[in-house]
């Protein structure tokens, strides 16, 4: 008989264990639980034991390696550095997380900020976010979980460097929750690929690494100096989407500049890749050129060489890729040799003036040098179609000009150049209200003179401007209320002696 009872209690004890441990409703959690296996067969493990062990096993003690277990599998979130082991939570700060719910909408949205934040892309994160964060009747503190949560992210980016290093040609796509933040290029729409035909791309005229370069080179000067929630504002006055996050409202920027159409045309491929791929090349091996102490005939005469080689490498490699096209070869090869005449040409200029400079014993030659092999690298990154509108090619140069000499730390100057280039119309805005800054007619006196009209820089109060008068010159100006015009105040009279 007291065999029977002691027996039934057995049974009741593990009927309560399992009840406890059994797993809440998608009702009730708020999702479905990750199938913790490795766990579940170590629970299963002691209570078979408990129903088979001696009618003088100690319970109790079963019961306090069972509650041992659970409370090691609770240290796990702090302590697993496994990138493949589940986050454990069930509320944060003391919220209940449910991941269909506000809560877990909320740290969704924290942890895609905190990812960008930290250089990492949330591309991906959703579906990780989905099955890899589990419940666990604990309260952890958001800077705790956000400690586990970077470690986690960082061993995936380490994953991912480490397939990438190891990854074939034809091998499956790498797949991850985050990798490194990158500003790629926008894919081209229905309406842009409708503008070229087989063997032709579509061709910027300010070069792609221009526009990037100004406007990610911002974005990084505001992102160290904690303002970089300024691009929502260039966003709004470009009439476009900020999104959640400033790098969205950049990134959103640099789409629309990419895909501007005003910027776009059609032509052989051929040619348009060797601009891209050479662009930087030169540009490069000009800025080594200026370091080089020594400059002779022979180094003249290499110099001349490479240069004409790093052109000649990619217009041979980009002609043996149009060989291989089934459909629009022609097209493709379309200007090539032109091009490569054209440079040629040039190139053989440049060098009978390099000589002739030696010669005359010019001081800083290789300074020269190196400037115009930048300078012809540049000069790649700006394309022209055969036909074109002045107006809107002397506005592209402007733009051009401007993008490719932006010091950051300028958002306003950024932000009119940009709405220049997307609009085809100038304007100056202020950054603080979003608005456009009205063109008066300035009335400047100067020596005795009157000039005008002069471009309002930036408003200072209600009545009072600072002008830009041109030629890094600056003065001020404040409207008069009987007319509403602007006028600058005449200077002072000099005491005479």
């Amino acid at each position: 008989m007291h065999t029977q009872v002691q027996k039934q209690e057995n049974t009741k004890f593990v009927e309560d264990k399992q009840l406890s441990r059994k797993n809440p409703s998608v009702e009730d959690a708020g999702f479905q639980l990750t199938d913790k296996r490795a766990e579940a067969s170590q629970l299963q493990h002691m209570q078979t034991s408990a129903e088979k062990a001696p009618f003088a096993q100690d319970l109790v003690q079963l019961k306090e390696l069972a509650d041992e277990h659970a409370d090691k599998q609770r240290q796990s979130f702090v302590t697993a550095n496994n990138a493949d082991a589940p986050f454990q939570l069930l509320k944060i700060d003391g919220k209940k997380i449910t991941k269909s719910g506000e809560t877990g909408r909320w740290l969704q949205g924290e942890l895609k900020k905190f990812l960008l934040d930290n250089g990492m892309s949330p591309h991906g994160f959703v579906s990780y976010f989905k099955n890899k964060i589990v419940p666990l009747d604990d309260d952890v503190s958001f800077e705790d979980f956000l400690v586990k949560f970077k470690s986690m992210a960082e061993e995936e980016l380490e994953r991912v460097e480490n397939l990438k290093q190891t990854r074939k040609k034809g091998d499956a796509r790498i797949k991850s929750w985050t990798r490194v933040l990158k500003l790629n290029r926008p894919a081209w729409t229905e309406d842009h690929k409708e503008m070229s035909e087989s063997g032709q791309d579509i061709r910027h005229i300010v070069r792609n690494a221009t526009i990037k370069n100004a406007i990610y080179g911002e974005y990084q000067f505001q992102k160290q100096n904690e303002n970089e929630g300024v691009f929502n504002q260039i966003a709004k006055i470009l009439d476009v989407d900020k999104g959640d996050h400033p790098w969205i409202a950049m990134k959103n920027i640099y789409n629309k500049a990419y895909l501007n159409q005003l910027n776009l045309f059609s032509g052989g491929g051929g040619v348009n890749r060797v601009i891209g791929l050479t662009a930087d090349a030169l540009i490069e091996y000009g800025n080594g050129v200026a370091k080089n102490k020594i400059m002779d005939e022979n180094m003249i005469t290499e110099i001349y060489l490479h240069t004409d080689k790093l052109i000649q490498n990619q217009i041979t490699a980009t002609s043996e890729q149009g060989n291989k096209l089934v459909k629009g070869k022609e097209k493709f090869q379309e200007g090539m040799e032109e091009f490569y005449e054209i440079i040629t040409d040039y190139l053989d200029g440049l060098y009978d003036q390099w000589l002739g400079e030696f010669n005359d014993e010019e001081d800083d030659l290789e300074l020269m040098i190196s400037g115009e092999i930048i300078d012809i690298g540049l000069n790649f990154g700006f394309d022209l179609p055969e036909e074109s509108n002045p107006e809107q090619i002397k506005m592209l140069i402007k733009v051009e000009e401007s993008l490719g000499d932006h010091k950051p730390g300028n958002p306003e100057r950024l932000a009119d150049t940009l709405y220049l280039f997307l609009t085809g119309e100038e304007a100056s805005f202020d950054l603080e209200t979003g608005e456009k800054i009205p063109d008066d007619t300035i009335l400047y006196y100067r020596s005795g003179l009157m000039t005008g009209p002069v471009k309002i820089h930036k408003k200072l109060s209600e009545n009072a401007f600072i002008v830009d008068l041109g030629n890094n010159e600056y003065s001020y100006a404040e409207r008069d209320l009987n007319d509403g015009k602007l006028y600058a105040p005449e200077p002072e009279e000099e005491d005479v002696y």
